[in-house]
Formats: C-alpha cells, sequence, structure tokens
C-alpha cells in the first residue's frame, strides 16, 4: 500500500510589482519580485483511492468543482497519461483571493507532490505546465526568493545572500478579484521596471528595501477600499518601515526592523482592526 503524501504550500508577498506592458491575451507584463512566507501555509495530503480524482477542504467557501488544485492535477494526467487515483485533502490557511497567492501555491504543491512520487516529467516540463495552470504556478514550484518577468514566468533567483525580513500580514477579510485590480489599473502607470529592489536586497539594508517598495495595483484596490489606506496608515503611524499591498490585494504587509516592533504593530493593529486577520511571518 502507498503512504499518503504530504506537502505545504507557502504564501508570498511581492516585495515591488511593476506593471510593464499590456498583452493581447489578456495578460500584462511584469517585473515584479516573490517573497514566500513559509511561516503562512497551506497543507496538503494526498491519499491513494481506486479511479479517483477528489478533494475536500476544511474552507467550505472553497468549491470541490472548478478548484485549481484539481486543475493542476487533472493537467497533470493528461501530460503524463496516468490515471488519476487521487484524493486530496486541502487544509486552507491563507486567506482566499488576498494577494497572497495561495490557489497558485496550491496547485503548485500538487504538481510537485505527484512528480516526486511518478518522476515523470522533467523540470522544465513541469513549469510549462504550471504556466497553463495560472501565472504564479510556475513561482511556487520552487518558493524561495525570486524575481521574475514575462507574465511572472520567467524567474530569476538571486545568488547573493539575502537579509532576513520580519514580515506582518493584516488581511481585511474579504476577498479581491485580481482580474479586477488588473482591469481598473491606471495606464499611465505601465512602464519599464528597473533593478531597485535587486540592488536594495543586496545592500541588505531594510530602509533602502523600504524605499522601493511598491505595487502598481495598490492605487484602484485602495481606491474602490478606502479601509485598507487607513490600516496602511496606521501601519506606519506605529512604527513600520514599509507597509504596501501584496499581489492583487487586498492584504496588506508591513516590515519592521525586528521582531518585538512586529509584535507590537500586530497588538495594535488587532485592537484598532479586530475584524483583520493578522500573521507574524
Amino acid at each position: 500500500m502507498v503512504s499518503n503524501l504530504h506537502e505545504d504550500a507557502p504564501a508570498k508577498i511581492n516585495l515591488h510589482l511593476k506593471v510593464t506592458a499590456c498583452r493581447s491575451d489578456g495578460y500584462h507584463e511584469l517585473d515584479i519580485s516573490f517573497w514566500p512566507l513559509y511561516a503562512l501555509s497551506d497543507q496538503i495530503e494526498l491519499e491513494f483511492r481506486p479511479r479517483c480524482l477528489r478533494l475536500a477542504c476544511n474552507d467550505k467557501n472553497l468549491p470541490e468543482h472548478g478548484n485549481i488544485c484539481l486543475t493542476a492535477a487533472e493537467k497533470y494526467a493528461t501530460a503524463t497519461g496516468i490515471e488519476p487515483e487521487w484524493f486530496f485533502n486541502l487544509h486552507k490557511n491563507i486567506p482566499l483571493a488576498a494577494g497572497l497567492g495561495g490557489g497558485s501555491s496550491d496547485a503548485a504543491a500538487v504538481l510537485r507532490m505527484l512528480n516526486r512520487h511518478y518522476k515523470v516529467l522533467s523540470a522544465e516540463q513541469l513549469a510549462e505546465l504550471a504556466v497553463s495552470i495560472g501565472a504564479d504556478v510556475p513561482y511556487f514550484l520552487d518558493p524561495r526568493p525570486a524575481f521574475a518577468t514575462g507574465i511572472g514566468e520567467k524567474l530569476f533567483y538571486p545568488e547573493f545572500k539575502l537579509p532576513e525580513l520580519h514580515v506582518l500580514l493584516v488581511n481585511p477579510g474579504f476577498p479581491v478579484s485580481a482580474s479586477w485590480a488588473y482591469r481598473h489599473l491606471n495606464p499611465s502607470r505601465i512602464g519599464p521596471g528597473n533593478n531597485a529592489m535587486l540592488d536594495s536586497l543586496k545592500q541588505g539594508h531594510l530602509d533602502k528595501i523600504a524605499a522601493v517598495v511598491a505595487n502598481d495595483l495598490e492605487e484602484p484596490v485602495l481606491r474602490k477600499f478606502p479601509l485598507l489606506t487607513i490600516i496602511k496608515q496606521t501601519l506606519l503611524e506605529h512604527g513600520a518601515t514599509a507597509a504596501c499591498m501584496s499581489g492583487s490585494g487586498p492584504t496588506l504587509f508591513a516590515l519592521t526592523h525586528s521582531r518585538v516592533q512586529q509584535e507590537k504593530i500586530r497588538d495594535t493593529i488587532g485592537r484598532i482592526f479586530p475584524f483583520c486577520r493578522i500573521f507574524v511571518c
């Protein structure tokens, strides 16, 4: 009998997100950085059952039909010719539609788990399969600090020593559609990227990193949800070195100089905005 398989699916933030061009297929060209947050991860268990392709989840807001995990499994089965015998149990910790990459990370975890077991696809083939599922999925095949261009699939991994970052997440408890955020992007913000974040991480000074934290999608989302502006201002007023929206939002992240400062801000935000979900990473 084959033992059950287990995989963690970490969240991510984008220290910077620059939209560099629109594409005719509806996607956008990006200059973007990924920073994984293993302290906030979903867990996926794979149980082998004959002639089965099912998923159970602790979050009832995530229906089985159309779930990205099953999409990933179906595409893997088609690409390899393997008959599914897979029952997935997904334990969600990452908020849904939050700008933290939860769904993409789950899908990549399914691909990693299946390919580790069957050993059929090369790394290149797996990456090609991943991008057919979603723009962020290739990143999560190997979730470590990275920079990306294209739609997020052309990845570059820094070889220098990276600084430790104290990250605080504040999720307001409502979802934001990524497609909505991109549709409402101010066209004047579209333009070439630069190496500012790469250079700042190489120097390793938090103040320099904070100075180049940015997200082109933040403006339309904060305009639609003024609460996010209030939360962001509160983070900065109480000592965060940087505060910004991750991905297409609505989750905000804050960078702090120390764990002590991070915990003080966490307590303050929790008291002022008790409806928010707060994560220390």
